[in-house]
């Protein structure tokens, strides 16, 4: 299963250097989890290249799903002005999206949403 996710700081555009260092650092915290991470999205001309998405793979593991969690969690707390949107598409066309803002976040509360995502069922 491929999870979205768009790394954000308030007031920033995708190509502004804090957003894209921010991103930088949440790649890297993936890919050295072992979670598979592509970045997706190219930004418009003129934004210096950024990019607005991860395209993460996770299996339907708890344990990779606690692996993101723990990633996520401890990047948001790096700053905690940043926020994540993170986004599984659907068969039916609809996907299902988990806005985290904030400047506080329980394991728990991110976990459950994270694993609400990964056990819903595409209608097929």
């Amino acid at each position: 299963m491929v999870l979205h996710l768009r790394p954000g700081l308030p007031g920033l555009s995708p190509g502004d250097d804090p957003l894209q260092l921010a991103t930088a650092e949440l790649i890297g915290d993936l890919r050295e989890a072992g979670l598979p991470t592509t970045e997706t999205a190219p930004a418009a001309t003129g934004t210096k290249g950024a990019l607005s998405d991860l395209a993460v793979t996770i299996g339907g593991s708890t344990a990779a799903a606690g692996a993101l969690v723990r990633i996520v969690n401890l990047w948001l707390h790096r700053d905690r002005r940043r926020t994540l949107t993170i986004t599984r598409d659907s068969a039916n066309g609809t996907p299902e999206v988990i806005e985290i803002q904030g400047d506080a976040i329980s394991d728990r509360t991110l976990h459950e949403a994270v694993q609400k995502l990964l056990d819903a069922e595409d209608p097929t």
